[in-house]
């Protein structure tokens, strides 16, 4: 799972289950998530691949504090 937070005010924890992944569902719900933000940061443990290729293909900034921030 990926905690991601919106702003000061909204935590999500995000996770798709295993027989639904590869369908395009965590980017379609990041896409619509940040297209409400204004600015948001995704902590994810550095070894989850999928999840750390999604956060670059949207356009995420690695960072130290954050993982990745928008």
């Amino acid at each position: 799972a990926t905690m991601l937070s919106m702003g000061m005010s909204n935590d999500y924890e995000i996770a798709v289950e295993e027989r639904y992944r590869r369908r395009g569902i965590a980017t379609d719900l990041m896409r619509r998530l940040l297209a409400e933000a204004p600015e948001a940061f995704v902590l994810t443990e550095p070894d989850n691949e999928a999840a750390n290729a999604l956060y670059a293909s949207l356009g995420g900034t690695r960072s130290e504090a954050a993982m990745w921030e928008w």
